[in-house]
């Protein structure tokens, strides 16, 4: 026979531990078949012979009912939830998260309520943002402004975009960067207040590879990657696999690359302008421009670089005045320190951009520039003001300074035809020169095992060319230059899907990824189906799915 009695008459109450219940709460036991009144079921005569069983029913309203021994609980429709602990990864009837902890700003707070803006869609499992576009900051999102649109300084991700600076605030305002204006904003890793080359700081505010003596060392963010970093993925961003100090970041892996050869290679170039041997208005006249006659003359510089990383005088031969004239050609003060009086720095174009020189890929896999016609200053430096510069129509008096850095690995083939001075530097050694004033004449280097002895080369090392030019005699101006083979090692790193660890833009990673219940789906970018996603899944065994009579583990409550 089956009865129901009080619980505080049925068994001892050392039998239970009670908190905040009393016997109004509706707590009642159902046993079934014959009870004696101790530990032990009992027969007829509460001899112990029959066992029977005993469940506790609780009914609405009876709250804070925390554990009676071993009984079973049977909950009725509606009632709260005698097991609702918050923390403990089981989603209980009065919880609307449970995260497996009771930290605050991760998405399910002390008392395991969903916090503004995010979404926490199966018990035991980290929370996530609910959605980019709603003006609030949370999990992976670096920025949100309130919209889903791209272009704006926050993606339609929720991520920051190149060229932009956004405030950390929500919503996120944005605004533009500019490059030159001395303040280190949004994406830039520098800003000198100059979009000046070769000085640290990139026209493109971009740390610039320090190479002091043709070798170059690393520098994190320069997107070139060296033996001693762990990363560089060309910023020094965080989250992104590759922290600002240029190690990798937990979550994710990176891997050495050879850099995808583009389309094009766009390389800065400095220019310097000079007037004519003998001028005085607007300037003085540069002694070894428009003055000498010649077939060529090597020997000019020295095999070197000096230690700022400029040609060193060597000797005169009849093409230059001497070593202090020389050294207003690549400097913007005299020997002595004094200002140098006869150059004027070029380094934007009349558009205003930074000067660059852009070399086309060509069908045979090389990089080159030709220009038959190089008269890059005119209309620029001193053939900007009111007593222009000009012969036969152009600007003839100048010169030009053009680095590029590279992985050495062996056979690359560096090409170049001009008139007038052209020396070329690898690893702050003289690999070409064709110094002097003539007609065009034309050199070529490979990288081979000869040259990178004489080099002092070693692959996997970075290295860089340095390439110097001047135009200083009114008769033709003709600039090429060809590239093939030299090439950047860069770091990529991605997230480590099945480690475990959501990182970048991973939505999921149980470190199986297998696309079990409850888990997540191959590629960590999706969820596999779970209780408490609103779907119900018969399958995999729910009985019902986000309705008030499911419990916790999507079984529908038991009515008594």
């Amino acid at each position: 026979m089956n009865s129901r009695f009080s619980i505080w008459s049925l068994l001892p109450l050392a039998a239970f531990a009670v908190t905040a219940c009393s016997a109004n709460d509706g707590a009642v036991v159902r046993s079934s078949g014959v009870h004696g009144h101790g530990s032990t079921g009992g027969g007829a005569n509460g001899s112990g012979d029959d066992a029977g069983s005993t469940e506790l029913l609780v009914a609405d309203g009876a709250a804070g009912l925390t554990g009676l021994g071993s009984i079973p609980v049977v909950c009725v429709t509606n009632c709260a939830d005698a097991g609702n602990i918050c923390g403990d990864a089981v989603l209980g009837h009065d919880e609307q998260c449970d995260d497996g902890n009771t930290t605050p700003g991760d998405g399910c707070d002390a008392s395991c309520q969903l916090e503004p803006g995010w979404l926490c869609p199966a018990a035991g499992r980290r929370c996530i943002a609910k959605e980019c576009g709603d003006a609030i900051i949370v999990d992976l999102e670096q920025c949100d402004d309130g919209n889903d649109v791209s272009g704006d300084g926050c993606s339609s991700s929720c991520k920051l975009e190149p060229g932009w600076a956004c405030s950390s605030d929500a919503p996120t305002t944005c605004h533009r960067t500019t490059c030159g204006d001395g303040k280190k904003e949004g994406f830039e890793q520098c800003d000198d207040g100059n979009r000046i080359p070769y000085d640290g700081c990139s026209p493109d505010c971009a740390v610039e590879p320090k190479c002091q003596g043709g070798q170059c060392t690393a520098v994190c963010g320069d997107g070139l990657k060296f033996p001693q970093e762990a990363c560089d993925d060309g910023n020094t961003s965080a989250h992104d696999g590759c922290d600002p100090d240029c190690k990798v970041e937990r979550g994710f892996t990176c891997t050495d690359v050879t850099e995808t050869p583009p389309d094009q290679l766009v390389i800065p170039i400095l220019y310097r302008d000079f007037l004519y041997s003998g001028t005085t208005v607007p300037g003085p006249g540069h002694p070894d421009f428009e003055t000498f006659q010649g077939n060529g003359t090597t020997g000019l510089v020295k095999d070197r670089l000096a230690a700022d990383g400029m040609p060193d005088f060597l000797s005169a031969q009849g093409q230059i005045t001497s070593a202090d004239t020389f050294y207003t050609w690549w400097h913007e003060t005299q020997r002595d320190g004094t200002p140098n009086p006869y150059d004027k720095l070029v380094y934007l174009d009349a558009m205003g951009n930074p000067t660059t020189l852009t070399l086309p890929k060509l069908p045979n896999g090389t990089y080159q520039f030709s220009n038959t016609m190089f008269f890059p200053l005119d209309g620029l430096g001193w053939n900007a003001g009111s007593n222009p510069q000009v012969t036969n129509g152009h600007n003839f008096s100048f010169d030009s300074e053009l680095r590029y850095q590279f992985t050495y690995l062996g056979g690359e083939v560096l090409s170049f035809r001009g008139d007038d001075d052209v020396w070329v530097f690898i690893n702050a050694r003289l690999a070409v020169d064709l110094g002097g004033l003539h007609t065009a004449l034309s050199a070529s280097i490979t990288l081979d095992d000869q040259a990178a002895s004489t080099l002092a080369l070693t692959k996997g090392g970075m290295y860089e060319i340095a390439v110097f030019q001047a135009e200083r005699h009114t008769v033709a101006s003709d600039y090429q230059l060809t590239l093939a083979g030299f090439t950047h090692v860069r770091s990529e790193c991605t997230g480590s899907c099945g480690d475990g660890i959501v990182t970048g833009d991973e939505v999921c990673d149980d470190g199986k990824n297998d696309g079990t219940y409850g888990g997540c789906e191959p590629g960590c970018m999706r969820r596999a189906p779970y209780c408490g996603d609103g779907e119900l899944d018969t399958q995999d065994g729910e009985q019902c799915d986000g309705t008030r009579d499911c419990t916790a583990g999507c079984k529908l409550m038991t009515v008594q």
